[in-house]
């Protein structure tokens, strides 16, 4: 909520949103953490309940899962479904579609266009790695013999943070090509389109 309020304001105080999504990696870590060791725990004294078995599955649920059922009038109704909702969501989209607004750029505004994503993409794209390899690390820490939490929830912390300077850059990325060329990406700002954006806020 902190988040949106603040991409909501008339000039984006960066620095807050950055305090915030920091905050917010710190958490998610630590949520992280406390679900590994719970689950850790869980294996310790029943077992492996997580992983599913396709021998245990009922034939009913496998067939289910394999989308293989006789019923055709239910096909049916799943392939109306799926039809009615990509021709709504075609619809909705074909009026404010970025791409379409990205078609009425001049040649000298499609070029500044593509000097701003790539900018930001080379910052991604070195954040993703930096975040696998964080990722590997916790890997290798979970199949020693004898686990270091300490170790563990470092990583963890320092995973999250990664992804948060990763939603900040997107966040700044979509600002700046708003604020220059009038297109919003995935809805833009609005509270309503806050929870479609990647990560939860």
């Amino acid at each position: 909520l902190a988040i949106k309020k603040e991409l909501l304001a008339d000039k984006i105080n960066w620095a807050k949103v950055e305090s915030v999504l920091k905050e917010k990696a710190v958490i998610e870590g630590q949520i992280e953490v406390h679900m590994l060791k719970n689950k850790l725990e869980i294996q310790e004294k029943f077992g492996d309940v997580f992983k599913f078995e396709m021998g245990n599955i009922p034939k009913e649920k496998s067939l289910q899962k394999n989308g293989n059922f006789d019923n055709k009038k239910m096909d049916k109704q799943e392939k109306d479904m799926k039809n009615n909702n990509a021709m709504d969501k075609k619809d909705g989209m074909k009026d404010n579609n970025p791409s379409n607004e990205m078609m009425n750029l001049t040649e000298v505004q499609q070029a500044e266009m593509k000097i701003i994503k790539d900018k930001y993409q080379k910052q991604l794209n070195n954040l993703r790695l930096s975040e696998e390899e964080k990722e590997i690390a916790v890997k290798k820490e979970m199949l020693a013999d004898k686990l270091n939490w300490e170790r563990i929830e470092t990583l963890m912390k320092e995973k999250s943070l990664i992804k948060g300077q990763t939603e900040l850059l997107m966040l700044q990325e979509r600002d700046e090509i708003k604020s220059k060329f009038g297109i919003e990406f995935m809805g833009g700002f609005s509270p309503e389109n806050m929870g479609t954006e990647k990560g939860k806020m």
